[in-house]
């Protein structure tokens, strides 16, 4: 695979919520601070820029994906009966090849872990990117990063956070899933809506090739609160489930998410029945 980093812009579609009167928003019925102007576009709230301004930092009012925090995430891959991580290797001066393997057999260039590093004063994709710039590394089993520099970019403000996935290697099947996102308000039975073009770029034979571009059309819905069990004690978090549906079939995803750890679970059932889970981790 390539490695390029590569900007992709989401087209998602047809949100529920009305768009913001910019008036102070109530999330779990606490108040905000004042917040930045947000306009609708395409079902994501967005910061907008002030006309008199020539660079405008999308990041400034993040609590969560600032320069403050990193998230690290295990995962592991189930398809069937087998439950795997997978390998990486050189295979050119900037090219990379990658195969499943099963944790017992696993060598040193065996990714156990993945990194999100937001880079809020990264402005490497120009001032006009209306996003936080977030970092993904993935992590050996030394703990160490064994590869590392796949940049991409989230949205987080008093309305919604919303995140790219890691999309290297295996991950490159997450762009057919619906993305973490959650919308306020934070309640059970909120719901919106969106879409999104998709390349056969991101296709492999592993688990779908495609010709042409398909649209994914998304569905999400806060279905629960529940204590969540993690390697710190139990978390109470929102339940987000979601699904995408293309002329390519369905893929879902359901995230556990709290407003000051983030997305602490992420569970995507994929285009081909498979499941890739990722839980965060604290040590």
């Amino acid at each position: 695979m390539k490695m390029k980093n590569i900007l992709f812009f989401l087209l998602l579609a047809g949100c529920s919520i009305e768009k913001s009167d910019n008036s102070v928003a109530l999330i779990n019925s606490n108040k905000l601070p004042v917040a930045p102007e947000l306009y609708l576009r395409d079902g994501l709230y967005i910061e907008k820029k002030p006309d008199s301004t020539s660079y405008f930092n999308y990041s400034a009012d993040n609590k969560l994906y600032n320069q403050f925090n990193s998230f690290d995430y295990s995962f592991q891959y189930i398809k069937g009966v087998d439950t795997l991580v997978f390998a990486i290797k050189k295979s050119g001066q900037y090219d990379y090849a990658w195969n499943f393997i099963r944790k017992e057999e696993a060598t040193d260039s065996t990714i156990f872990k993945i990194r999100l590093t937001p880079k809020p004063f990264d402005d490497s994709f120009g001032s006009r990117y209306e996003q936080t710039i977030i970092r993904y590394d993935y992590i050996g089993r030394n703990n160490e990063i064994f590869l590392g520099g796949e940049h991409t970019g989230c949205i987080e403000n008093y309305k919604n956070i919303w995140l790219h996935p890691p999309r290297w290697f295996l991950f490159r099947i997450l762009e057919l899933n619906p993305f973490p996102f959650i919308q306020a308000p934070y309640e059970i039975g909120n719901k919106w809506d969106g879409e999104l073009s998709i390349g056969s770029y991101w296709g492999d034979p592993r688990w779908l090739v495609w010709d042409k571009s398909i649209k994914n059309k998304y569905a999400y819905e806060i279905t629960d609160k529940v204590d969540l069990e993690t390697e710190i004690g139990k978390i109470d978090c929102w339940v987000v489930e979601a699904k995408a549906t293309s002329r390519l079939g369905n893929a879902f995803l359901t995230s556990w998410f709290h407003p000051t750890e983030g997305f602490i679970k992420m569970e995507y059932t994929n285009i081909d029945s498979s499941k890739i889970v990722f839980d965060k981790k604290w040590f």
